[in-house]
């Protein structure tokens, strides 16, 4: 990840469609101002302190899905993070302008009581317990 200091990283093992998920913990004053883009959708849901990202705040509990080609900038955060966050492919930064518009989600993810349930086309169903943290996949 591109940025002026390194965050921490936990990977899960690749999805069979590619999808690369980790824990990542942003350390405090932790920024990248940079505008750029990935040509992959993203997801995220902050398990501790705030995320910003593009003139918006994610605090614990809450969730954001990113378009693949969506135009970011200004991504930090003040006293420091854990985010778990999944993209739909291999995340590569791309400096600069998006060449083309946000493309539609392909997935849904939603908080069901305090899991977050990902729903993956007729593959599997994964939680993530939001009081322990203990991940399950279900196959389908």
């Amino acid at each position: 990840m591109p940025c002026a200091a390194p965050v921490n990283m936990a990977l899960l093992p690749r999805l069979a469609d590619g999808g690369f998920r980790a824990f990542v913990r942003f350390p405090a004053g932790w920024s990248r101002p940079q505008v750029g883009h990935y040509a992959v959708p993203e997801e995220f849901l902050v398990l501790e302190g705030e995320l910003d990202l593009s003139g918006n705040t994610w605090k614990r509990g809450e969730l954001a899905w990113i378009p693949a080609w969506q135009r970011r900038h200004d991504l930090g955060s003040k006293a420091g993070c854990l985010v778990f966050a999944w993209f739909g492919g291999t995340p590569r930064w791309i400096p600069g302008e998006p060449a083309q518009a946000p493309a539609a989600p392909r997935n849904r993810t939603s908080i069901q009581g305090r899991e977050l349930v990902r729903l993956l086309p007729e593959t599997a169903r994964e939680t993530l317990n939001l009081d322990d943290y203990t991940w399950r996949v279900v196959r389908a």
